[in-house]
């Protein structure tokens, strides 16, 4: 039996790590990146010293190596593991001889959405974790009276560890005495007198705001939103309790028959784990692997893994600024799906996500003032800080020259693991305008803002694009956007104004096919124009083809697709058939 379950819980674990390594490596990525684990006394002493605290660091301390590869996948496999294995021991204890593997596996099931889903906290699997051992712990008791006395010790300890999931634990007590009756199981429904008594404080005292975030699960997940999913867990542990009660007694089937039965729990519980997985492949895993890739500034990654079956706004967004990076967005801007301006500069909507990408864009881009604020807002919508947002920090506010305040995110950052040897590096700028300016990326963002002695800062988007562009010409990404600005935005007489200032000098060099399409598109009655102003005969030969058949093929049904299977590359598409 012994090796039987070594064996089933085995094979369990390597499926369950093997799919989250393939399937949510870029998740694991991004959460890790929604929580700072500082290594000081202080804030060690902060954590622990509130109700939940245990839960809440031990979760942090886990967290931090979800950077490393495979890690994430590993530690969640060995949590769900534990949990399984806890639970078919609980589930042994009450039905000795039934094979409980679905059982053991029904809160895995249950939790495994959870660990999908960003908003959730992974310190509720940790206190799941904890309730079950202090339930364990209490069942095994045989002396009635020592087991009522723990049962008020670890209701008091498991607060303090763990927080909410205190409440599952009473209940679950009480609901076993009821089905068990032992001697003094009366005794035990002072246990729920208890519970109120802890509600009731933590009220009192100020612990929580609301009373679901000290009774419920909620506690375990974004405080701003509220899901169904979160309760499913500690719904099903008494469910699991009360099944293995009525299946007590039962004998096991031996030999081929509980061979089957033993793999038909298994079966089950492998056919809804595909199913979850192949249902959870959403948009949001998508930003995520692209988020990793802008994080780590893998452009043509960006580029060449887009999909325009998985994209919203906010990969296009980053998808654009990758072809900028690349120096492709003048050539490549119209072979994907534009949406309007928003494409390029999506409008903020105070969520982590969109602060996260519109602070790496307007960073790229140069606008550094509004790179930090949104590095800033990032960091107060995370549950405990980012330390990306941080490492954003310290660059706008070297790059600012606002050194004490970039020394003070410095210092947050070397209290970390794996954060430490970046940001000991950046002490060799802190007062030194010289090092600053002699590095390529800040130096030439810092030029950018204030080159020309006039500062590149406006809430006007082609503004600041512009004096960006002025201040700067070494870096063509601004200019780049001010262009696909007023192309996206179908404002040519804009266009035309920033060709007659900047066309043919160090800014604005030559014209790539899509500025040249819309060169074409301000003069199209003036052909013999069109070669002077850098139009080459190509781009005029695909104007005169596309001018055609805007003619011969106007009455066909389905006119707008015709015209997109051959042109919907062009700007003239973009201009005459996108609203």
């Amino acid at each position: 039996m012994k090796y039987k379950n070594i064996v089933i819980w085995g094979i369990v674990f390597c499926c369950l790590f093997f799919s989250l390594q393939y399937k949510y490596l870029f998740h694991f990525y991004y959460i890790e990146q929604l929580q700072l684990f500082p290594f000081s006394w202080d804030y060690l002493l902060d954590t622990l010293s509130s109700p939940g605290g245990v839960a809440f660091y031990i979760s942090g301390f886990l967290l931090q190596f979800y950077k490393l590869s495979c890690l994430g996948a590993l530690i969640t496999s060995c949590l769900f593991i534990a949990i399984g294995v806890l639970m078919q021991r609980v589930c042994k204890l009450i039905a000795p001889d039934i094979s409980c593997y679905l059982l053991a596996l029904l809160p895995v099931l249950t939790l495994l959405p959870l660990h999908l889903d960003m908003n959730y906290r992974l310190q509720g699997t940790v206190a799941y974790l904890f309730m079950l051992i202090f339930f364990l712990f209490y069942i095994r008791i045989r002396s009635p009276w020592k087991r009522i006395i723990s049962g008020f010790i670890f209701l008091v300890l498991l607060f303090w560890l763990a927080g909410p999931i205190v409440f599952l634990l009473g209940i679950s007590i009480v609901v076993w005495e009821i089905l068990y009756r032992k001697y003094l199981w009366g005794w035990s429904l002072f246990l729920l007198l208890e519970l109120v008594s802890i509600f009731y404080l933590s009220f009192y005292l100020a612990w929580q705001g609301e009373y679901r975030m000290i009774l419920l699960p909620d506690y375990y997940y974004e405080p701003l939103l509220s899901t169904e999913k979160i309760y499913y867990a500690w719904i099903i542990f008494p469910i699991c309790l009360l099944v293995a009660w009525l299946l007590r007694g039962k004998k096991d089937l031996s030999g081929i028959k509980n061979f089957f039965i033993v793999n038909g729990q298994l079966v089950v519980f492998f056919i809804f784990w595909g199913w979850k997985i192949d249902t959870d492949r959403s948009f949001l895993q998508e930003n995520m692997k692209q988020d990793y890739y802008l994080r780590t500034e893998q452009w043509d990654k960006i580029i060449s893994q887009y999909s325009a079956e998985k994209a919203n706004l906010q990969t296009l967004n980053v998808l654009n600024l990758a072809l900028a990076c690349r120096n492709k967005l003048g050539d490549e801007l119209f072979l994907y799906p534009q949406l309007g301006k928003e494409s390029l500069l999506p409008e903020w909507n105070s969520t982590l996500p969109s602060a996260i990408a519109l602070s790496e864009i307007n960073y790229h881009i140069g606008n550094i003032a509004f790179a930090q604020k949104f590095a800033f807002e990032g960091c107060l919508s995370s549950v405990n800080s980012n330390p990306r947002l941080l490492q954003r920090l310290v660059q706008t506010n070297l790059i600012f020259g606002a050194y004490p305040v970039a020394e003070k995110y410095i210092g947050i950052l070397e209290q970390t693991l794996f954060y430490r040897k970046w940001a000991k590096d950046q002490r060799k700028y802190l007062y030194d305008d010289s090092c600053v300016e002699g590095d390529s990326s800040l130096g030439g963002k810092r030029k950018a803002l204030i080159g020309n002695g006039q500062y590149a800062v406006s809430t006007f988007v082609p503004i600041i694009l512009e004096q960006l562009a002025v201040n700067n010409p070494d870096n063509p990404i601004a200019f780049q956007y001010l262009l696909a600005y007023h192309l996206l935005g179908k404002t040519l007489s804009k266009y035309n104004d920033l060709y007659g200032k900047y066309y043919r000098t160090k800014i604005w060099p030559s014209l790539s096919i899509t500025h040249q399409e819309a060169i074409i598109a301000l003069f199209q009655k003036e052909p013999s124009i069109w070669a002077k102003k850098g139009v080459s005969l190509k781009v005029e030969q695909c104007f005169g083809a596309f001018n055609q058949d805007m003619i011969d093929k106007r009455g066909y049904i389905n006119f707008r697709d015709v015209m997109a299977s051959s042109y919907g590359n062009t700007y003239w598409f973009y201009l005459m058939f996108k609203k």
